[in-house]
């Protein structure tokens, strides 16, 4: 518990401070360090990462997709993004005989949902978003609030198995007190910033941000258990040792890998932020 709480303070302030430099190469280099480990941990846990040509193309990628969402590089995402899946399938044709099928759906799977989420969650910052530091901490928020809610809710309340087949700890008295705690921390964190940073440059709509807050917040659980599932799918209790109490990279984000994509697309189509 104690190196659980500990690692999670240093973690966060490392994101505050990336944060606050705010500098954009900064950003995609954590961005790009990241992708890359969880690509690495999900490689080994599937047992792909002694495949030279999958392992290969699958980091380079993780690794150039991130500085991808910069303005001058967008032009040509489409055509890198094509050429990866073109390189990964040349790949498990060349390695088909040392690999399981039935897996390969898995790992293209959750490769797509590690870029696109590191790749927006990018976009948000660099894009034309005045509030994108904001926005990124709401993103933040309704994986890593929503989980560390749910844990401590769990501990002290938690009697009901949420799914045990997949991730016996959990419980729904948790999950209740990881989406709850997830909407009123964002709230509050929206008044602090509307008062001292908006001030009367613009206004936060409240109904609509609770809205995707809950719907992030949910998505982030649903992400938590898929990346469960796929544990237990491959025998192992977490995907590295990375970050003590927490496990590898993977672990850490799975969740936010799921919430970065649906709640980028719903803050654009749903403005919080009125200038």
């Amino acid at each position: 518990m104690k190196k659980r709480v500990i690692t999670g303070i240093l973690l966060a302030i490392a994101v505050i401070i990336i944060l606050i430099i705010n500098n954009n190469i900064l950003l995609c280099v954590a961005a790009a360090a990241m992708s890359a480990f969880m690509v690495f941990e999900l490689l080994r846990a599937l047992n792909y990462h002694k495949e030279i040509f999958i392992s290969l193309i699958s980091l380079a990628y993780s690794i150039i997709l991130p500085f991808m969402m910069l303005d001058q590089l967008m032009p040509y995402l489409a055509t890198v993004f094509i050429s990866y899946i073109i390189l990964l399938f040349l790949a498990i044709i060349v390695s088909y005989k040392r690999i399981r099928l039935e897996s390969i759906g898995m790992l293209f799977t959750m490769n797509f949902l590690i870029y696109l989420g590191i790749g927006l969650l990018i976009r948000t910052f660099t894009g034309d978003n005045l509030d994108g530091t904001f926005t990124i901490i709401v993103i933040m928020m309704c994986a890593f609030v929503t989980d560390t809610c749910a844990f401590f809710t769990g501990l002290a309340l938690g009697k009901h198995k949420l799914a045990p087949e997949i991730s016996p700890k959990k419980t729904i008295e948790g999950s209740i007190g990881g989406f709850l705690g997830c909407i009123a921390i964002v709230v509050c964190t929206s008044l602090v910033y509307e008062h001292y940073f908006l001030q009367d440059a613009g206004h936060i709509q409240f109904i609509p941000l609770i809205i995707i807050t809950a719907v992030g917040s949910i998505a982030g659980m649903i992400g938590d258990l898929a990346a469960s599932m796929i544990k237990r799918a491959c025998n192992i209790k977490d995907f590295g040792k990375l970050f003590p109490g927490h496990g590898g990279v993977l672990d850490r984000c799975d969740s936010l890998i799921f919430v970065a994509p649906i709640m980028f697309a719903l803050i654009n189509i749903f403005p919080i932020i009125i200038r």
